[in-house]
């Protein structure tokens, strides 16, 4: 069970996600969901089956951006059984493995996300490109509460920052929102690891947004 949120604005990018997740011997916590190339320039945060998602032990070492998504397209689309349709004979269940990767563009001078999905049976894609307006996405199984039970605070946020978006309110907004998708399902942490680049400092690095 995950919950994976991005908040994408002209002056940063946020990458949110809790850090439980269930083992043999049931909820384990203290798992990170995100992770950085060496010079930070990079964050990835994954929902689903963690080895499903095969290119992640590369991001440590990636230095080309755009070769490292080419990479996770790549994956996706090995993934996908169309060219061997024999094997979804066999196939009673799947799972659902999502993603987001956020950046800042040095050449553009701009903060991008690319949020993605693949299963043996479907792959989605979508980039993002920020702007003055925040854009918030989010994957996993938590992602639903924020589009039900939660749509009305998710709404609410969002009216709050239509005119400025700044770490604290974001940050602050994030562990709580957390805090009630936990009430609904305990599976889901309630303390969010939290990461950010801004324009003034671009590498990712975590933050309690105090």
């Amino acid at each position: 069970m995950t919950l994976i949120v991005n908040i994408l604005h002209k002056n940063m990018t946020i990458l949110a996600a809790d850090r439980t997740a269930i083992g043999p011997e049931g909820v384990v916590a203290e798992i990170n969901k995100i992770a950085v190339n060496r010079s930070a320039s990079l964050a990835v945060a994954i929902a689903g089956l963690t080895q499903e998602h095969q290119y992640l032990p590369e991001l440590e070492f990636a230095t080309n951006i755009d070769a490292y998504i080419a990479r996770i397209r790549r994956h996706m689309d090995h993934y996908l059984s169309i060219y061997d349709r024999k094997s979804l004979l066999d196939l009673s269940q799947f799972h659902k493995n999502e993603g987001i990767a956020s950046f800042f563009d040095e050449d553009l001078k701009g903060f991008y996300s690319y949020k993605y999905l693949f299963s043996p049976v479907e792959t989605q894609n979508r980039l993002y490109r920020a702007s003055n307006t925040m854009t918030m996405n989010y994957v996993g199984s938590g992602a639903p509460y924020l589009e039900k039970e939660l749509a009305d605070d998710v709404e609410s946020f969002k009216l709050s920052v239509e005119g400025s978006c700044s770490l604290g309110i974001c940050a602050s907004w994030l562990r709580d929102i957390y805090r009630k998708v936990n009430e609904i399902d305990s599976v889901i942490g309630k303390d969010p690891l939290i990461m950010v680049a801004t324009k003034d400092e671009p590498a990712f690095r975590k933050t309690d947004g105090r």
